[in-house]
C-alpha cells in the first residue's frame, strides 16, 4: 500500500486519529519537497502561533457568557450582550480562534468533563477590567467573571474540516501524480507549477467559517415578538422553541439592562447549544450567536 493510499484510507476512517494523518502527511510533504504543504502541516501539528497566520476556518462566531454581581447577588451563565461592552470589545466577546493544535481538540473531545459542559474560553484579564470600568459608567451589574463557550460541535467540526481537507488534497494528487508514493516515483518528475498550484487551492487559500446565511437579524424589532419569532423559525428554532420562549419572556420579561430572568437564561443556554449542534461543523456556532442576539436584540439589549 502506498503513502497515498494509507492517508486515504486513514482519513476516511475515524477511528484512526487525526494527528497520525497529519504525520503521514509530513512524510508526503517531504517527498513531494513542497514547503508550502509541511508549513500547513506543522502548523495544524502544533498549533497558530498568531491571529494573523490562523486560517479562517478556525475563525468563528461564538458567545460569551459571565458572572455578575448585583445588589449582593451573583448570578452565573448570564449571556453577556456585545452591545452592552466598549465597542473595542464587542468583536473579541463575539469571535474566537481555534489556535491549538489538533491533538489538543482531539483531546479535549475525549474529555468526560469537557463532554458534559463544553469547553470555557475565560476571557483574558484587560477585558474584565475594561469591562467592569464601562459597566460602572453605564450603571450595569459588577463583572466578576467571563468566558467564551466553545461547543463540542465546533471542536469536532474542526477535525471533519482538516480531515476532508486532506481527503481532498490526496484524491487531487493521486489524479495529477498517481506514482506518487510507489517505489519507482522520481520527484524530478513532478510538474512544479501543477503540483504548487493545487496545493495553494488547499492549503493557501483558506475559507470563512460563517454560515454564509442570507437570513437578516435586522428584521427582529424590539418588543416585537412575531419578528422574533419568524427569525428563530428560520434559524431552526420549533415552534414549542418558540412558545417556551414567549412564556418565559411574559413570565419574567426584564425591566432594565442589568439582567435576565432564570428562565430565559435557561433558554438561551438550550437553545443556542441545540441549533449548534443540529448545523454541525465549526460554522455552527455563527447560528447559535445568532440566536442569542435575535432574542437580546427583542428584549433591547
Amino acid at each position: 500500500m502506498t503513502l497515498l493510499q494509507e492517508i486515504k484510507r486513514d482519513a476516511t476512517d475515524d477511528k484512526v486519529n487525526l494527528t497520525v494523518v497529519l504525520r503521514k502527511c509530513k512524510i508526503l510533504a517531504a517527498e513531494l519537497g513542497n514547503e508550502k504543504l509541511a508549513e500547513w502541516v506543522g502548523n495544524e501539528q502544533n498549533g497558530y502561533s498568531d491571529v494573523e497566520h490562523c486560517p479562517n476556518y478556525r475563525k468563528l462566531k461564538t458567545h460569551s457568557f459571565g458572572t455578575l454581581f448585583n445588589d449582593g447577588n451573583m448570578t452565573k451563565n448570564i449571556p453577556i450582550p456585545p452591545s452592552s461592552l466598549p465597542e473595542k470589545l464587542r468583536e473579541f466577546c463575539t469571535t474566537d480562534y481555534l489556535m491549538k493544535s489538533i491533538a489538543f481538540y482531539e483531546h479535549m473531545l475525549a474529555d468526560k468533563e469537557i463532554q458534559k459542559v463544553g469547553l470555557k474560553i475565560p476571557w483574558h484579564g484587560d477585558a474584565i477590567a475594561m469591562t467592569a470600568i464601562h459597566y460602572k459608567k453605564t450603571n450595569n451589574p459588577i463583572l466578576v467573571e467571563a468566558w467564551k463557550a466553545l461547543s463540542l460541535s465546533t471542536m469536532s467540526g474542526l477535525l471533519e474540516i482538516v480531515r476532508n481537507k486532506v481527503l481532498d488534497f490526496v484524491l487531487e494528487i493521486q489524479k495529477k501524480f498517481p506514482d506518487v508514493g510507489e517505489p519507482s516515483f522520481d520527484k524530478d518528475s513532478l510538474n512544479g507549477n501543477t503540483l504548487d498550484k493545487i496545493v495553494q487551492n488547499f492549503f493557501g487559500e483558506t475559507f470563512v467559517v460563517n454560515d454564509g446565511g442570507t437570513v437578516n437579524i435586522q428584521i427582529v424589532k424590539k418588543g416585537n415578538f412575531a419578528s422574533l419569532g419568524r427569525f428563530l423559525k428560520s434559524e431552526g428554532i420549533t415552534d414549542a422553541g418558540i412558545k417556551a420562549l414567549d412564556a418565559a419572556i411574559k413570565e419574567e420579561r426584564p425591566k432594565s439592562r442589568k439582567a435576565l430572568g432564570g428562565r430565559i437564561t435557561a433558554w438561551l443556554q438550550k437553545n443556542v447549544e441545540a441549533v449548534a449542534i443540529t448545523a454541525g461543523g465549526a460554522a455552527a456556532q455563527t447560528g447559535g450567536t445568532k440566536v442569542m442576539e435575535a432574542v437580546l436584540r427583542f428584549l433591547g439589549f
